[in-house]
């Protein structure tokens, strides 16, 4: 990603990224609420999003294929999650991966899980599983409070989310979000910044955890400290994202 990055800057293009989960409301309310410091120090995150999509999918289908689509869900799915994680916590030190085929033919995996540090303190656990019914799930817990969000349906047809939250000293409250279309809503940030020729910048530190993913599922599961990245120091991955939430 880093080249391609470097190739639009040079012919002048805006470098759009698909991470509409950006755009979720609820997922908007825990970046702010995160911003704005009402959660506190932000300790933990816990993100699964897993399905059984694909094993429907033709076998020569692109996201079946390991050189196009590897470790398992976190090509398709994962990298959501370490896209928020590390919108939260900053710049990841190091990951710890599992990825197994345990109930599929897979050639990529089917079952994966990475356990991330960061910099700065704090973790994150992502599971992207691709042989279980659908479960969206993020988590962010901090010493103020913390918030879960549920989606109800996979986002090519939102049905909208559950929200479990609670803060120091109250009770447990559980609210529901309607349904939006954050897709849609990426794709026309994306078409201002194109028309405006003024895309927000942001960084985007997802490239070396995924690469590192990568390396681990290939080997026996190890820590694999980012800084060491083939791809370069995390904190130089940079990319052009059209809109910035936070």
């Amino acid at each position: 990603m880093p080249n391609g990055q470097w190739l639009c800057r040079e012919a002048g293009l805006v470098l759009g990224m698909g991470h509409e989960r950006r755009f979720e409301p609820p997922i908007v309310d825990i970046l702010q609420k995160a911003s704005g410091g009402h959660l506190g120090r932000i300790l933990q995150i816990e993100a699964n999003f897993s399905h059984d999509k694909f094993m429907t999918l033709n076998k020569s289908n692109w996201r079946l294929d390991p050189q196009e689509a590897p470790v398992a869900g976190m090509t398709a799915t994962g990298i959501h999650l370490t896209d928020l994680s590390v919108k939260l916590l900053g710049a990841a030190y190091d990951v710890r991966v599992s990825c197994q085929t345990l109930a599929s033919d897979f050639r990529q995996g089917d079952t994966f899980s990475a356990h991330v540090r960061f910099k700065g303190g704090g973790t994150a656990y992502v599971s992207a599983t691709l042989v279980t019914p659908f479960v969206p799930r993020f988590a962010v817990f901090g010493t103020k409070g913390w918030i879960e969000v549920r989606d109800k349906a996979h986002v090519e047809a939102p049905a909208g989310w559950i929200i479990t939250r609670a803060s120091v000293g109250s009770l447990i409250e559980i609210s529901e979000v309607g349904p939006a279309k954050p897709v849609r809503e990426n794709l026309v940030a994306f078409a201002r910044a194109v028309r405006d020729c003024r895309p927000m910048r942001s960084r985007a530190k997802t490239s070396s955890i995924t690469s590192h993913s990568w390396r681990q599922s290939h080997g026996q599961p190890q820590v694999g400290k980012l800084s060491q990245s083939a791809d370069g120091p995390l904190d130089s991955v940079q990319l052009w994202l059209p809109y910035s939430v936070v």
